[in-house]
């Protein structure tokens, strides 16, 4: 364990030098120098309470209540998969709401419209360098946690980046290598590989940095304490009370250590310890002698320090309202208008995320893709207050 744990910290030492550069014969883009980041920071970021949950929270506020369109919300863009337009914006804000972006897979018809929407999980996808003339390059796919090199030759699965001028002469081109009748449209629709938008908030940069990259050190703690906690109630020196009867015969003894048990319940008894002294106490008077050890656990130990850093990480989260994660923390609970105001504030703050998707669509199909905002109403409470992921 302690081995792992060493290999762990120095994985986020190394995150804040995160190495961006094409490697290989094909030039692909790492992501970190050992390729891992989006592996690391979503398992830091399930690991900790707060920030997981302002994540979800997060997730709710891109998706809110669903297009204006609620044609396309019932729409399935994923015949295979039955994947319909809402749960298909539900699968974008899943992506952005930890990653700060999404990998959207394009397919078409002979005719080039869109026919399948579909969202790859976002650690798998990397990008290729650009060519001479400024074109993105090509989107490699893999489980790059298995690979020893970022560029194997073996197995290399990879799509045209979204370009939908380009998309006849590309299928084409895969009916041509895999030796497929260019008349037969049907085979060259289906071989076809499809194309992939990659939604980027972080517009100058190949590859964004996670929300959780600027808390990393303090999500990690957080979930450190939490080890620590269960480390000690598990194994450290919880605290007990020794009990030391005075002098009494062996039918007495029997019926006291009976008693201290209906005292505290069976399962209670690992409290309490009980001595009997070979010899009585020379004050006969004192029956009954009782001592506490004091435990090494100390529940207030790290207080201020966790409360410190739940705020430092919602800070990262846009500054999401602490209200938001906790709304039965607050006096005026749900219903207040402090509620009110944290979520106008909110949806002020992921107005941008919401726009951008947004324009996406609006490469995809013809219609008005606004997002509908969260608000006061029973629907909207409910997506707020549900915990765990969308």
């Amino acid at each position: 364990m302690a081995g792992k744990i060493g290999k762990f910290v120095a994985s986020f030492i190394e995150l804040f030098n995160r190495e961006i550069k094409p490697v290989g014969e094909s030039d692909i883009y790492n992501n970190d120098e050992d390729n891992l980041y989006p592996n690391r920071v979503e398992l830091v970021e399930r690991n900790s309470v707060t920030a997981l949950a302002c994540s979800n929270k997060l997730k709710a506020f891109i998706t809110g209540l669903g297009f204006v369109n609620n044609d396309f919300n019932e729409l399935v863009v994923n015949p295979k998969k039955n994947i319909k337009g809402y749960q298909f914006l539900n699968m974008v804000s899943n992506s952005i709401g930890t990653h700060r972006g999404v990998w959207v897979h394009v397919n078409y018809s002979i005719n080039g419209d869109i026919t399948t929407l579909d969202v790859l999980p976002y650690k798998k996808c990397r990008q290729a360098k650009e060519d001479s003339d400024g074109n993105l390059g090509k989107i490699y796919y893999g489980d790059w946690s298995k690979k020893k090199k970022i560029d194997e030759k073996e197995d290399k699965t990879w799509f045209y980046p979204f370009n939908r001028d380009n998309y006849l002469q590309q299928m084409l081109k895969d009916a041509e290598l895999k030796g497929i009748d260019p008349t037969d449209l049907e085979a060259v629709v289906k071989n076809y590989r499809g194309q992939v938008y990659f939604l980027n908030l972080d517009d100058f940069e190949v590859y964004p940095y996670a929300w959780v990259h600027s808390v990393y050190n303090d999500a990690d703690t957080e979930y450190r304490y939490i080890l620590y906690r269960n480390t000690n109630y598990r194994t450290g020196f919880i605290g007990k009370t020794m009990i030391i009867p005075n002098g009494l015969d062996e039918e007495s003894r029997q019926e006291f250590d009976g008693a201290v048990k209906k005292w505290l319940g069976v399962e209670n008894t690992s409290g309490v310890f009980v001595i009997n002294p070979k010899e009585a106490f020379e004050d006969p008077s004192k029956v009954i002698h009782t001592i506490s050890l004091k435990g090494t656990y100390d529940s207030k130990q790290f207080e201020n320090d966790e409360k410190a850093i739940e705020n430092k990480i919602r800070k990262a989260y846009l500054s999401i309202p602490k209200i938001l994660i906790d709304p039965e923390d607050s006096f005026f609970g749900s219903s207040g208008e402090s509620f009110k105001e944290a979520i106008k504030y909110y949806n002020s703050e992921t107005k941008h995320i919401r726009e951008r998707i947004a324009y996406m669509m609006d490469l995809f199909y013809n219609g008005d893709f606004t997002i509908r905002e969260l608000g006061n109403d029973d629907a909207s409470r409910a997506i707020i207050n549900k915990q765990g992921r969308l």
